[in-house]
């Protein structure tokens, strides 16, 4: 299913999204820079009120990105600062406790969306097959780019936004300064990986262009069958912000 803004006389707005079944698992996959930070943000602070309501988002942290990083044996942290690669007893741990967990579930981790089609089948497969519904979060390549190469910056890039750029689109679907890119924002390819893996009828599709900023705090609520106040009351608890071109240079 594709949720994409609708127009109306008031401007944009994303049609309702059907709940997830009572016992069933959203996963959320990203992509990278689409609000995950802040959509995962207000999931961890509204647990309890999630709880209260038969929802889980399984456990301490703003994300399960270590359980993410575990399926793709990449490192936590910086490598020259002791970072090392995140066991595969995290991933296990959350599956676990999806396992045990008799309601609705919510698992939010924009490193998802880099799993190849193996890894995929790993995760809906160990997370429960029957109960998996994948959630991914779309917008314009083209408004992803600046804020992507900023992200970049951040991870050690030290090249300039236009030889970035050439590089990223100098050969389709390949990027010496920063491999993971199209990994993430292939996003034909990340939806079809998902797809194959669960099915394509388990998979929503969450475009975000011009609509209203709560817009997605409401689906997710919708999704789990939560009132949509319990998200959008907590969309301003923190913002991955883009750098200041003073930052940048």
């Amino acid at each position: 299913m594709s949720i994409g803004p609708a127009a109306t006389s008031a401007g944009k707005f994303l049609p309702d999204a059907p709940a997830i079944p009572s016992n069933g698992v959203l996963l959320h996959v990203g992509v990278h820079k689409t609000g995950t930070t802040a959509i995962q943000a207000a999931l961890a602070d509204a647990r309890g009120d999630l709880a209260s309501s038969g929802v889980v988002y399984p456990g301490k942290s703003q994300a399960q990105h270590r359980a993410a990083l575990a399926i793709l044996q990449r490192t936590w942290g910086w490598n020259q600062r002791g970072g090392s690669v995140v066991d595969r007893s995290q991933f296990d741990a959350l599956a676990r406790q999806v396992a045990n967990s008799k309601g609705r579930v919510v698992i939010s981790s924009e490193f998802f969306c880099e799993a190849d089609a193996d890894k995929c089948v790993d995760v809906i497969s160990n997370l429960g097959a029957g109960r998996v519904q994948v959630l991914v979060t779309l917008r314009n390549l083209g408004r992803l780019l600046p804020s992507s190469w900023q992200q970049y910056l951040k991870y050690g890039l030290t090249k300039g936004y236009e030889p970035w750029l050439e590089d990223v689109f100098a050969k389709s679907g390949t990027s010496n300064m920063s491999p993971t890119f199209w990994r993430r924002h292939d996003h034909g390819a990340v939806v079809t990986r998902w797809a194959e893996a669960v099915g394509p009828q388990n998979v929503t599709v969450l475009i975000l262009e011009d609509v209203d900023r709560s817009a997605m705090f409401r689906t997710f609520a919708q999704l789990i069958g939560v009132p949509p106040e319990v998200l959008t009351s907590r969309m301003d608890l923190t913002s991955n912000r883009s750098m200041t071109a003073a930052e940048a240079e």
